[in-house]
């Protein structure tokens, strides 16, 4: 890499409250769930869910959805 260059840091984290943000350098920005796994990222750590089944979350977020509506 020429030292011209500028570099630069791309995170996606979840602050555990089921929020997404991305942070490249200084500036903070919301994102959805869904394009988390669209995102160029170096690397991506995710956290195994024990306590619910994947149906079990859709339920939760389908029941979520229908409240908000």
């Amino acid at each position: 890499m020429n030292s011209n260059e500028k570099q630069t840091l791309l995170a996606h984290f979840n602050t555990g409250s089921g929020k997404w943000f991305e942070l490249e350098d200084l500036h903070v920005k919301d994102m959805l769930p869904q394009m988390i796994v669209l995102a160029e990222s170096y690397i991506q750590i995710w956290r195994l869910n024990k306590e619910k089944t994947r149906d079990e979350r859709a339920e939760d977020d389908g029941e979520d959805q229908m409240e908000t509506a």
